[in-house]
């Protein structure tokens, strides 16, 4: 088995060198890959800053990498799990420390207010908004109108992590995603 530094991953996808990406075609064809968490976060910004390459180039990328055979991925359930976040809209990193945590059954910790986005729903009722959050079950808040349902959700996103925080409870990763559909009505 072999462990893969940055710039081999990284040719495989770019194709900038012929003869190195035939080496490196060559190395995953005749051995047993294990990617390391360290390449994977080295080789998500290298073609993100370098290559100006997309996220969902990108992460397609990772998920295709983890489906080939004789290719594993140290810690492999996390990283599938922060190549997931990363794929919703989540910071590479933050994705990768995030589900490296939870997967210990630990609490990640951040300062960075946008390390996390959490899909929200606020809903017109009769006489007010009502917000909720998809993957923070029992995380709901209400205001007199949009712009009030949304403030009080996040603070009750706040409040809600910081009792999941107390109680040792592991913070979920964001797995929904809000989208719009078209239709003729």
């Amino acid at each position: 088995m072999i462990a893969p530094d940055t710039n081999v991953l990284v040719r495989l996808l770019v194709v900038d060198d012929a003869a190195q990406t035939a080496r490196a075609s060559s190395l995953f064809e005749q051995s047993d890959i294990l990617i390391l968490k360290t390449v994977l976060l080295e080789a998500e910004w290298v073609l993100r800053s370098r290559y100006v390459l997309e996220r969902d180039h990108i992460a397609t990328f990772f998920r295709n990498l983890a489906e080939t055979e004789g290719v594993g991925m140290e810690h492999e359930d996390a990283c599938r799990a922060a190549v997931a976040a990363y794929a919703r809209g989540m910071g590479f990193a933050d994705a990768l420390h995030a589900a490296s945590a939870a997967a210990m059954n630990i609490s990640f910790h951040t300062f960075d207010a946008a390390a996390v986005r959490y899909a929200v729903v606020i809903e017109q009722a009769e006489t007010n908004f009502s917000a909720y959050v998809l993957d923070l079950p029992g995380c709901v808040a209400t205001g007199e109108t949009a712009e009030d349902a949304n403030k009080a959700i996040r603070e009750a996103i706040e409040f809600h992590l910081e009792g999941m925080r107390q109680d040792e409870t592991p913070i979920p990763l964001p797995s929904s995603r809000v989208d719009y559909v078209e239709v003729v009505a």
